[in-house]
């Protein structure tokens, strides 16, 4: 799965942000990241999908490490 961030990135240093950061490129395996999940929300969330305007997920939000950038 490829994809871009949006709407802001940040680096976070102790829990806090010390910077702004250009978006930036992802490329990732949906098999190793959910296989790297650190945490997951008890709320769960809808987020709706780019492929199909009537569908969508209902997902908690995940840390997940060791995110491909490049």
């Amino acid at each position: 799965m490829t994809g871009t961030t949006r709407d802001g990135t940040f680096l976070i240093r102790d829990g806090e942000v010390v910077a702004r950061l250009p978006n930036l490129r992802w490329t990732q395996s949906m098999v190793e990241a959910f296989s790297r999940i650190e945490g997951l929300t008890r709320e769960r969330r809808r987020t709706g999908a780019w492929s199909n305007p009537f569908g969508g997920t209902i997902a908690p939000t995940m840390k997940i490490g060791g995110w491909h950038f490049g």
